[in-house]
């Protein structure tokens, strides 16, 4: 098949890692694939890192009404002139752009619409006409997005399909260790490491992790928190300032910006992974990650985690955010390391079964060719 990627976004955050793997997935398996981004962004330079080629042929970071127009002409353009079989939307200036230039290209291309957050979804008459009649297929991230996306546009359930996230398997695996990060941050092998891994926002739960940690260390006194992500200013510094008035400077630990490379190895130093808010992507990315490295999880009710978590045999999940809740979770597996580490493994086999990117390419190819034989 011959399938363009359309991906409007220039940061390698949300969308972008797993559009870009998908692409990734789809071409080693034999497909003719391109992957269509904004030049000289993270998500661009990321893409080379991985062997594709990416088109700078149209301007998706342009909101300017006449360069829309000029770019539906080159997209209906470059539809005809390379046959395409599918394209593949991410984003909804992508989606806007791309079925537009679908529908005045005159061709059978069939428009595929990835639907990576849910929480963004805009149920009006002028969104229900694009996914009503610009679009073949949408593909949701968990069931439970499946149903609302064929409840909130009208859609027959035919046309919508659930594609979980993935994660890369080899990259994550249980052989992986966190021991030349732990030693370069001054953190022996025997501390309890509980780690939020996220990007560094304010809605991201960090507050709510802060306010259970004293519960934690009245069970466990040698435990440290680790803030695991990227970082958002000014929020890094309103929450420093917490952990200081709250004296708990010693045993609180941001690790930010650190090297993408090692980012395996940063999730591997942790003994519990927490996930308190659902990002900027809705397949939890970061639980995936963790239960691959055969880390036990404790995740809150949101989004695909009741669909990915199975609670009291890969982690825990918890109903909201209260402080009890949370520390609650954390210190029964810290409490019981022995199924902690059972649950880890069977984390990973549920992965290996179900989340890796190799099967989301698969399931992903499976779609198109029913989408293209029923077109």
């Amino acid at each position: 098949m011959r399938i363009l990627h359309l991906i409007s976004s220039a940061r390698w955050t949300g969308a972008a890692d797993p559009a870009v793997s998908l692409v990734k997935g789809l071409e080693l398996r034999g497909h003719e694939v391109y992957v269509a981004c904004i030049p000289g962004r993270s998500l661009s330079k990321e893409s080379i890192k991985l062997g594709l080629q990416p088109l700078y042929d149209f301007e998706l970071n342009s909101n300017n009404p006449l360069t829309i127009i000029k770019n539906i002409k080159n997209l209906s353009r470059f539809i005809k002139t390379r046959q395409l079989d599918i394209l593949h939307l991410h984003l909804s200036h992508d989606h806007w752009l791309g079925g537009l230039a679908a529908k005045f290209s005159g061709s059978k291309v069939n428009v595929v619409r990835t639907l990576h957050q849910l929480n963004k979804l805009r149920i009006d008459p002028i969104h229900k006409f694009l996914f009503q009649n610009l679009t073949d297929l949408s593909l949701a991230l968990s069931d439970t997005a499946r149903k609302k996306l064929i409840n909130g546009m009208n859609l027959p359930a035919n046309r919508v399909a659930t594609i979980f996230g993935g994660v890369d398997a080899v990259r994550f695996n249980p052989k992986v260790s966190g021991h030349n990060i732990r030693k370069r941050l001054g953190l022996a092998e025997d501390i309890p490491l509980i780690g939020l891994v996220s990007h560094l926002h304010s809605n991201r739960g960090h507050k709510q992790a802060l306010a259970a940690f004293p519960h934690i260390k009245k069970l466990v006194p040698q435990a440290k928190l680790i803030f695991l992500g990227e970082t958002d200013e000014p929020y890094h510094s309103r929450l420093s300032r917490q952990v200081q008035e709250m004296e708990l400077a010693q045993d609180v630990k941001f690790v930010v910006d650190g090297k993408a490379e090692e980012w395996p190895e940063h999730v591997a130093m942790l003994d519990v992974v927490m996930y308190l808010a659902q990002g900027s992507e809705d397949s939890a990315r970061a639980v995936l990650e963790a239960m691959a490295l055969s880390k036990a999880v404790v995740a809150l009710d949101v989004g695909a985690i009741p669909e990915i978590v199975i609670p009291n045999e890969t982690g825990l999940i918890i109903p909201d955010l209260k402080p009890h809740s949370i520390a609650g979770a954390v210190n029964y597996l810290l409490a019981h390391p022995d199924e902690a580490i059972e649950w880890g493994q069977a984390g990973r086999k549920r992965v290996e079964a179900r989340f890796t990117n190799q099967l989301r390419a698969e399931h992903t190819e499976r779609v198109y060719l029913k989408l293209c034989q029923e077109n």
